[in-house]
């Protein structure tokens, strides 16, 4: 099935200050390969999955700011499906941090 798009073409979106990238690959332990880049000064940091479980524990707030953050990464995933298979151009995520 053709969807019009193809592995060289570039799915961009803009993460601001909080963003979380990769967060599904962290969380099912797989590889995420990406491409960034940084138009302001930015901190950078690393969680590896046990790295996740554990700060999920000590601060167990976090757990629903995490299944907000996937509940709309699962929506829009569902958006850009319906619109390639429509060949539209894919809606941008539109979500912003707590």
């Amino acid at each position: 099935m053709d969807f019009g798009v193809d592995a060289s073409t570039a799915l961009a979106s803009a993460c601001g200050p909080g963003a979380l990238v990769g967060l599904p690959a962290t969380l099912t332990r797989t590889n995420y390969r990406m491409t960034a880049t940084v138009t302001d000064d930015a901190e950078l940091g690393f969680l590896t999955p046990p790295d996740l479980v554990s700060l999920l524990r000590k601060q167990p707030e976090l757990r629903q700011q995490l299944l907000t953050i996937l509940s709309a990464k699962v929506a829009h995933s569902e958006q850009v499906t319906k619109a390639l298979l429509r060949k539209e151009k894919p809606p941008r995520l539109e979500w912003e941090p707590a």
